[in-house]
C-alpha cells in the first residue's frame, strides 16, 4: 500500500530524471555535475553545499533510477507507516544528507574527479530506520508491523545491498554506509523527539 510522502519522493526522483533526460545525457558525469550532482570542486572548493541535497534526486541512467525507486517503493512505505509522515521525511532527507557528506569525505576526498549522485544514501537510511525499528521491537518484546521482515531478513537485505556495492564498480559505498548509519540514528532519535 502506497504512502503519501514516499510516493511523492519516488515521483520527484522520476520527474527530475525525465526532465534531465529531455535536456541531455544522464549517464554523462559532466552533464550531471552541471545539473546538481556532487563533485569535489563544486562542493568543497566553491562551497555549493546545496549539491548534498540536489544530488539525492539525480540518477545516472534509467537502470540506476529504476533500481533505486523499486527498492524505495518496497521498503519506504513500510517505514513511513511505522514512523509517520514527518519522521519518515526527516529520516529520508537526513540520511541522504549524511550519506552525501560521507561521500564527500571518503569517496570524493580520495578521488576528486568523481561525480556522485543518487538516492541510495537516503534509501540505505530507510533500511537503517527499519533495522532500528526491528531491533527496538525485539528489545521491547513488542509485535510490530515490521515483524514479517524479521531481524534476519533485514540484516540479509542490508548485507546483500552493501555487498553488491563492494563487488561492483562505480558504486559510492561511503554514501551507502553513511546513509545506513544516519537512518538508524535519526530513527532512534525521532522515536524520542517526534
Amino acid at each position: 500500500m502506497l504512502t503519501p510522502v514516499n510516493t511523492i519522493l519516488v515521483l520527484a526522483n522520476v520527474v527530475v530524471f525525465m526532465i534531465l533526460s529531455f535536456l541531455g545525457n544522464t549517464t554523462d558525469a559532466e552533464f550531471m555535475a552541471a545539473h546538481g550532482a556532487m563533485d569535489w570542486m563544486d562542493v568543497v572548493e566553491k562551497h555549493q553545499y546545496y549539491r548534498l541535497f540536489t544530488s539525492m534526486f539525480l540518477h545516472f541512467g534509467a537502470d540506476h533510477l529504476l533500481q533505486n525507486m523499486l527498492i524505495l517503493l518496497v521498503i519506504g512505505c513500510r517505514l513511513e507507516r511505522i514512523t509517520g509522515k514527518l519522521s519518515y521525511l526527516l529520516i529520508y532527507i537526513g540520511a541522504g544528507l549524511i550519506g552525501a557528506g560521507t561521500s564527500i569525505i571518503f569517496t570524493l576526498g580520495n578521488n576528486p574527479n568523481t561525480v556522485s549522485a543518487g538516492a541510495s544514501g537516503a534509501i540505505f537510511g530507510v533500511m537503517g530506520g527499519l533495522l532500528y525499528c526491528i531491533i527496538s521491537d525485539i528489545i521491547q518484546k513488542k509485535r510490530h508491523r515490521v515483524e514479517e521482515i524479521g531481524l534476519t531478513g533485514m540484516i540479509f537485505m542490508v548485507a546483500s545491498a552493501l555487498s553488491y556495492g563492494f563487488f561492483s564498480t562505480g558504486i559510492d559505498n561511503a554514501a551507502h554506509i553513511g546513509g545506513l548509519v544516519g537512518g538508524f540514528l535519526i530513527t532512534m532519535i525521532s522515536r524520542f523527539v517526534i
